[in-house]
């Protein structure tokens, strides 16, 4: 993607799994060495028992999993049981029945659960009062302001 068009985007106020992609591959961020199919995120899908978004859908193809420094988000791998983005939705259905249709892609250091729903709209669960509180944002908005955020602390 042209660098006019990624500004373009900042600019208007969302962003593209290619400036994920960017960002992961001129930093030293980690992604899956091999993303995982479409039939792998399909039966993430199916024991979840919910439809992930267009958005959550292409992360997931396209770098698997995405952890830079303290920044990890949540993802699937080929062996789907194993998925850290299964694990975790899986655990936070079962302590909340009532937000079953959320699916988890990152846990805060300060303890609060990063969800997305199947219209890649990000919310943000507190422990303390399990309230969803939204964020009016989509997943990959998201995920590049989380990224910056870390990339601006320095090292």
């Amino acid at each position: 993607m042209p660098l006019s068009n990624i500004l373009y985007a900042k600019k208007r106020g969302c962003s593209t799994i290619h400036d994920i992609l960017c960002f992961a591959q001129n930093n030293p961020a980690e992604t899956a060495a091999n993303p995982p199919a479409l039939a792998n995120i399909g039966e993430a899908e199916r024991t979840l028992h919910l439809n992930f978004g267009d958005q959550l859908v292409k992360y997931l193809q396209t770098l698997g999993h995405l952890s830079y420094k303290n920044v990890s988000f949540f993802g699937v791998t080929p062996e789907c049981a194993q998925s850290s983005l299964v694990r975790n939705t899986l655990d936070f259905h079962k302590q909340h029945p009532n937000m079953s249709s959320y699916v988890v892609v990152e846990h805060l250091q300060d303890g609060r659960y990063v969800v997305v729903d199947s219209t890649d709209h990000i919310r943000i669960c507190d422990p303390a009062e399990w309230d969803l509180i939204p964020l009016r944002c989509t997943l990959f908005s998201y995920m590049m302001q989380r990224l910056q955020r870390e990339h601006a602390k320095g090292d």
